[in-house]
């Protein structure tokens, strides 16, 4: 159970801040990278840590999330050997999918791939990721714009009476 709400709800808001800023970062390292998925896991866990302790809304743990997701490629489609992890998804296939709060957060929490999506000359513009159990099934993409707001709306919710 958590005693202190507000203080976790405070940080949520401070993280998503933070990766609003990440965000603009054109020049991504090995250690802004591992950064990037400490803050994004932290913020899910304590995403969902709230949604366990009765400390978020309905209105804002119902909500389902519009995501896409990229289908797991069969090993004889793969032309080239390509050194990423997307080489095994077709990753220009991508389909709309919808998850609950709960969901997305499990997956970015038991995330096996995570990464963040930098177009060549740009920002980084949103984040791929698998849970270890759906990895060999499809690979996720969620934007960091609506990341950040599913950490700032949980961070300013209110909800009406908690358990």
């Amino acid at each position: 159970m958590i005693s202190c709400p507000e203080l976790w709800k405070k940080d949520l808001t401070r993280l998503a801040d933070k990766l609003q800023r990440r965000g603009k970062l054109k020049r991504w390292t090995a250690s802004s990278s591992a950064a990037l998925e400490k803050e994004v896991f932290v913020g899910a866990f304590e995403v969902r840590k709230l949604m366990d302790s009765g400390h978020v809304s309905h209105d804002v743990s119902g909500k389902v999330h519009r995501i896409f997701f990229y289908p797991f490629r069969d090993r004889n489609e793969i032309e080239h050997k390509i050194e990423h992890f997307t080489r095994d998804y077709h990753v220009m296939r991508g389909e709309p999918t919808n998850l609950t709060l709960r969901k997305l957060m499990d997956q970015l929490i038991h995330s096996f791939h995570f990464s963040p999506f930098v177009p060549f000359g740009s920002g980084m513009v949103g984040i791929f990721f698998a849970s270890d159990w759906v990895r060999k099934n499809r690979l996720y993409y969620f934007p960091l714009t609506k990341l950040v707001e599913v950490f700032r709306n949980v961070g300013k919710d209110r909800p009406a009476q908690t358990r």
